[in-house]
C-alpha cells in the first residue's frame, strides 16, 4: 500500500490538536478558530456564491421606500 505523506502528517497534526483538547473534538476546532483568527492572516469567507449572471434573490420581508 502507497503512503502519502501528506495525509501522514495531516492525521499527525489532528492527534496532536486533540491530544492537546483531551479528546474533545468541539474545544480543539474552537481552539484551532481561534488560533486562526489570532495569527494575523486574512480568513477569506468560503459561504457558496450564486453562479457568475444570475441575480441575487431578493430580501425577504418587507422592503421600505
Amino acid at each position: 500500500m502507497w503512503n502519502d505523506p501528506i495525509i501522514e502528517e495531516v492525521h499527525r497534526i489532528r492527534k496532536q490538536l486533540l491530544a492537546r483538547a483531551k479528546g474533545n473534538l468541539r474545544k480543539a476546532i474552537d481552539d484551532a478558530a481561534q488560533r486562526q483568527k489570532s495569527g494575523g492572516r486574512v480568513v477569506l469567507d468560503a459561504s457558496p456564491r450564486p453562479p457568475a449572471g444570475i441575480p441575487p434573490k431578493a430580501p425577504k420581508g418587507k422592503i421600505k421606500v
